[in-house]
């Protein structure tokens, strides 16, 4: 999957971990189910929560999101049950978690990534 990685109120060990996958082809994020049908930014996700570590899961398991505009704050926002409600951002990453390319070399190049502070 493709995906937004942040990382709040610190960096790795027990720091909270928010994901929001762009590009998913049928894999289903760690933890549980704890919203479905939920929309944001004009999406439909899937909300899954283990601990520390959120994602959000676009609810058609072969969406995928490449070019799209997100509001991180509302992801950040609604996870505040979870990070505090003025969390730290610690770290934002995107990028590629390959689970099987059946051996085959691939290649992600990304293009017109911006991240602007509102």
């Amino acid at each position: 999957e493709e995906a937004f990685d942040i990382w709040l109120n610190g960096i790795g060990g027990n720091s909270p971990e928010l994901m929001i996958w762009t590009h998913n082809q049928g894999q289903t994020p760690y933890g549980n189910l704890k919203a479905s049908n939920l929309t944001l930014d004009g999406v439909v996700w899937d909300y899954y929560n283990s601990g520390n570590y959120m994602a959000f899961v676009p609810h058609d398991k072969n969406a995928n999101l490449s070019g799209k505009t997100f509001d991180l704050k509302k992801y950040i926002a609604y996870v505040s049950p979870v990070v505090g409600t003025d969390p730290k951002l610690g770290q934002i990453s995107y990028g590629v978690e390959p689970v099987d390319t059946n051996g085959e070399f691939k290649r992600w190049d990304f293009t017109k990534f911006e991240i602007t502070d509102k």
